[in-house]
């Protein structure tokens, strides 16, 4: 069940952020996600503002990534509170070669996500700012539970 309300949270959302997007529309609305009220004013302009990181997330990690479930590999939301900003540059310019050096934490991810490969990227570090920017930019959309 958690599943499933985890994959559908994740199309809703990129169904409002793509409408949005693809009208050139920037006008707040709201919606109701497990009972938390969640508005996009203010989220829009930050989530949107940053087209590069977007065009790279489109173009190059979302056929893999999403933000909140797992596609083929892990979801992106928090992963520079995972893992130190610097490794995560590494991962993705080069995750092959992490693995190879047997570095622990690459290795674990390599094996938690069905040993796949994930290609090698040649951005320049103005790409991975940007790319960084627009993921750190999204909301959490699935409030955490509190634990008894």
């Amino acid at each position: 069940m958690l599943l499933l309300t985890v994959v559908v949270g994740a199309l809703v959302y990129q169904l409002v952020t793509d409408k949005d997007f693809l009208t050139g529309r920037n006008e707040p609305w709201c919606a109701t996600v497990e009972e938390e009220p969640f508005c996009s004013i203010g989220y829009v302009e930050e989530v949107l503002h940053n087209q590069t990181g977007r065009t790279l997330f489109q173009n190059n990690c979302a056929q893999c990534h999403d933000f909140h479930a797992v596609i083929v590999g892990p979801p992106l939301y928090g992963v520079m509170e995972r893992h130190p900003k610097e490794w995560v540059y590494s991962f993705v310019l080069n995750s092959s070669k992490m693995v190879e050096d047997k570095d622990s934490a690459a290795i674990t991810v390599f094996k938690e996500y069905a040993k796949q490969q994930m290609p090698a990227f040649a951005f320049s570090r103005a790409d991975l700012d940007s790319l960084f920017d627009y993921i750190n930019a999204q909301p959490n959309i699935f409030p955490v539970a509190a634990m008894d």
